[in-house]
């Protein structure tokens, strides 16, 4: 209730393993690893604002609901495009590459033949009708600008990052990713978490609310 959920989890197993009657730890514990996110990917709401924030590469947009930053559209494929380092991983250079899309991928307008090196601003075309505009100053930031999903954003932490740089009007807790889990650092007294008063670090899982006073709207966990 607190935050500590793989040490949670670790304590479930012990008491499934050794438990008379293992029923209930086994329930409990099920419950739990449905909530649990370790894939280097997190989705935040807080009020009207909805952000995926990543904490790794690659980077996939597409059609399919499994991609990290979904996208629908007519022209834009199940898994479109995807944004990624290079095998040599030098310096922070990070490269576009089209997957075999029907309609392809266009920066800045340009048709892709090839992988290539984001500039630090543009456009990414999914197709003919969803543009996407990215920076890449300071930390890859994208955001859907065109198509149905108008508005969706998308962040990549590559290492502590306070919310309110991330989100307006968000409470300064730090959020960065650790062993592909979303772990926040609490800031400040009286925060809630899912009604219980917590501190210092909590392990961020699906459905958990972050209430902070000061604050008006909760943080919420959606994915």
């Amino acid at each position: 209730r607190l935050g500590r959920r793989d040490q949670a989890a670790h304590c479930l197993r012990r008491c499934v393993e050794l438990a008379a009657e293992p029923g209930p730890y086994r329930a409990l514990l099920s419950a739990l690893e449905q909530r649990l996110l370790h894939g280097g990917r997190v989705t935040l709401r807080l009020g009207e604002q909805r952000l995926i924030l990543m904490g790794r590469l690659p980077l996939i947009m597409g059609r399919d609901q499994d991609c990290d930053l979904p996208v629908r559209g007519p022209s834009v494929s199940r898994r479109h495009a995807s944004i990624i380092r290079p095998a040599s991983g030098a310096g922070d250079e990070i490269l576009l590459e089209d997957m075999g899309s029907r309609n392809g991928t266009l920066l800045s307008g340009v048709r892709l033949g090839a992988r290539v090196p984001l500039p630090p601003s543009g456009t990414i075309g999914l197709g003919d009708e969803c543009q996407i505009s990215f920076v890449t100053r300071e930390r890859l930031t994208l955001e859907v600008a065109s198509g149905l999903d108008r508005g969706a954003r998308a962040v990549l932490l590559d290492g502590p990052c306070t919310l309110d740089a991330l989100l307006t009007g968000a409470p300064p807790h730090a959020i960065r990713f650790e062993r592909g889990r979303p772990m926040l650092e609490v800031r400040g007294e009286g925060v809630r978490l899912n009604g219980e008063v917590t501190s210092g670090t909590v392990q961020l899982i699906r459905e958990d609310t972050l209430e902070t006073p000061g604050v008006p709207d909760p943080l919420q966990v959606e994915s």
